[in-house]
């Protein structure tokens, strides 16, 4: 069976570079290993609403009913993130807060590779540490080496995933290489 990956973008301006890292990162996931289904979870696409109980009470959407779907039906999540206030985007850890919740937390036991792409010099360095953080609270599998902090992506990246960055290329390869390798010896 092919592995099954979706990718998650925390930003959700429509010309985002961590929308444009994923699509290089599906470029690479595609090299390594031609028979991965990849796909991406747009989350201004997928317009979850804001989390609140009483909601859920009512009745699960089905957006997220969808998402959820998604995530539980994948093999390895990958998500790419900006960082917003030295934290984890709003909409991002909204999507995160609905995953979990229901009758079967999403997240669990999934191996998750973060990534991030910035225009400025962090490089998302503290979003990557919260979102772990989110992520091991769910029982999430976090690959923790190489961490990819893409700076100054403008200059690197283009809406057609081209990536012109050799160290940044190299470190998702390895990234990516390593999630593929902690999934499969899960699943076995």
């Amino acid at each position: 069976m092919n592995m099954r990956v979706v990718g998650i973008a925390g930003s959700l301006r429509i010309e985002s570079l961590n929308k444009k890292l994923l699509r290089a990162s599906e470029k690479i996931l595609k090299e390594i290993d031609p028979s991965v289904e990849y796909t991406e979870l747009d989350l201004k696409t997928i317009a979850l609403p804001v989390y609140d109980q009483d909601i859920q009470d009512a009745r699960m959407p089905e957006n997220v009913l969808q998402f959820k779907s998604a995530i539980q039906n994948s093999d390895l999540v990958i998500i790419s993130t900006p960082e917003y206030n030295h934290s984890i985007p709003g909409g991002l850890k909204n999507a995160i807060d609905w995953a979990s919740r229901g009758d079967k937390n999403s997240f669990a036991n999934k191996v998750v590779a973060i990534m991030g792409a910035t225009d400025g010099m962090g490089g998302t360095i503290r979003s990557q540490e919260h979102l772990r953080v989110a992520l091991a609270t769910l029982n999430s599998f976090t690959i923790p080496y190489p961490e990819v902090f893409i700076r100054q992506a403008q200059n690197k990246l283009d809406e057609q995933g081209n990536f012109a960055d050799d160290k940044g290329i190299s470190q998702i390869r390895k990234l990516l290489e390593r999630a593929i390798t902690v999934t499969k010896k899960l699943q076995s």
